[in-house]
């Protein structure tokens, strides 16, 4: 499924979310695997079908990959947005977008920054909008499948 511009855009704050969540559960699951308290780790049977040790770093090995690859595709996403905004041609397009998208800022806040009226903010943005939407059109997918 594609998306807008203004969606692929608009992704990039969950994006971060998401990549600061996925962090702090591998650091968690990291801390917790290697603790000495740790009972996978401890190489203690378990009450029932206890399996082999290896198999249960083998585990945590894939989780630990899996929340690698997670977060590398959404640092990947994240570069992809940054890189659409700066093919922009007009400089203060490109500001109004990254303050909007990237820094997360309100409108009122984006006009606040640049010291211009909210009119001219939306304006600039509708402009950068259809840029985007005019250089890429089918050639470049927005969808969340990072194609």
């Amino acid at each position: 499924m594609s998306e807008s511009v203004k969606d692929f855009l608009s992704s990039y704050q969950a994006l971060k979310a998401e990549i600061h969540e996925l962090e702090e559960r591998l650091a968690r699951l990291r801390e917790q695997s290697f603790s000495p308290r740790s009972p996978v780790l401890s190489g203690m049977p378990g009450k029932k079908e206890t399996r082999d040790l290896s198999d249960e770093v083998a585990c945590l090995m894939e989780l630990e990959q899996s929340y690698r690859r997670a977060i590398l595709k959404a640092r990947v996403r994240c570069a992809r947005i940054e890189h659409v905004i700066l093919t922009l041609s007009s400089p203060r397009q490109k500001q109004i977008l990254r303050a909007r998208y990237i820094d997360g800022l309100s409108w009122d806040e984006v006009s606040s920054r640049f010291l211009i009226s909210e009119s001219l903010t939306y304006s600039l943005h509708k402009k950068a909008i259809s840029e985007l939407d005019l250089r890429y059109g089918e050639s470049f997918q927005y969808g969340k499948d990072g194609n």
